[in-house]
């Protein structure tokens, strides 16, 4: 990090390329001195799929930007939003036979686990590594126990990877243009961090049901610890009320934007509007069916994302609270 010097941090995500420069002062305050947002091109679900394309928007956008701030950057850091993540959390352990826990037995414990998940993930790179869990004869700390006294540590930490071609892919566009990488940063991440800055809480899910996709993030004590990614959001509500009332997306589009549907007043005999059958041929449709429709599809996402999810079945528990963010304000 340098002090007094701009800073360059690209973010990729399917949808956009967002440009950030700022710099530090001496007290790390961090002052935004420009930003950029460009539409994505060449690249889909955490991957180039167009190199030209890729390569093309970047250098223009950067170039464009070092004018504008009169600085030649060397390294970017790079926020990545990628269904690709592969999570690993395990745990290593030594005997201490009632000795202090040191420095060394930690570090020893860490390059033991770093290497037994890189020699059992082929083709994936380790990109973040969080020590999750500390315990020492089946107590758990908040801190590491250097110093402690003990007969037993286990240490948990836990993993996020991305597939090493991903990661060399988006490294060769950046070096074409002199650019090296100096850190790729998982997006949900930095969502949860800042849920944990933002409402002071330290364990919790966080449950983002976007357009098309979706994704499911664990924080335990501060630490990031898991992340699950789908390939459907909240767009099939809509799908599924244009096939079962046979409607233009464009006219359920409009009912979303329009009618509030947690209205308790709904019935059987409120009916839907003829404003919104344009270009469709009317027909009475009622708005609690078209409530029950958005209800049972709904209820099958939170199933899928959270409430039957086998993979979560080891983190839920009544203390942890679940945070939702829905993309579209229509929703």
């Amino acid at each position: 990090m340098d002090i007094d010097k701009p800073n360059l941090f690209i973010e990729i995500n399917d949808n956009h390329f967002n440009f950030l420069v700022g710099k530090y002062d001496e007290d790390l305050n961090f002052e935004v001195i420009n930003k950029k947002s460009i539409l994505s091109i060449g690249f889909k679900a955490g991957r180039i799929t167009n190199s030209k394309d890729f390569f093309e928007n970047i250098k223009n956008t950067i170039l464009e930007i070092e004018k504008s701030v009169n600085y030649t950057f060397k390294e970017t850091i790079v926020i990545l939003e990628s269904p690709s993540f592969l999570n690993i959390n395990i745990s290593g352990f030594k005997n201490l036979n009632n000795s202090q826990i040191s420095e060394d037995d930690i570090t020893f414990i860490i390059n033991s686990l770093k290497k037994t998940v890189s020699d059992n993930s082929n083709n994936f790179s380790i990109v973040h590594l969080f020590n999750s869990k500390f315990i020492l004869d089946n107590k758990s700390s908040d801190n590491l126990p250097i110093g402690l006294i003990g007969n037993k540590y286990s240490h948990e930490l836990s993993f996020f990877l991305l597939p090493s071609n991903d990661i060399k892919n988006i490294s060769a566009t950046f070096s074409k243009i002199n650019l090296q990488i100096n850190r790729v940063i998982n997006k949900n991440f930095l969502e949860g961090i800042s849920q944990v800055k933002k409402k002071g809480i330290k364990k919790f899910f966080l449950i983002n049901l976007g357009d098309i996709k979706s994704d499911i993030l664990f924080f335990d004590n501060s630490v990031f610890k898991y992340s699950e990614s789908f390939n459907f959001g909240t767009h099939i509500l809509k799908k599924d009320v244009c096939k079962v009332c046979s409607l233009s997306i464009s006219n359920v589009e409009k009912i979303f934007s329009k009618i509030n549907f947690n209205n308790s007043q709904l019935n059987d005999e409120t009916l839907l509007n003829k404003e919104y059958f344009s270009g469709d041929l009317y027909r009475k449709i009622s708005m609690k069916h078209i409530r029950e429709i958005i209800e049972a599809r709904l209820e099958e996402i939170l199933d899928l994302v959270y409430l039957k999810n086998i993979n979560l079945e080891y983190l839920q528990n009544h203390s942890t609270e679940i945070l939702i963010n829905i993309e579209k304000e229509n929703i």
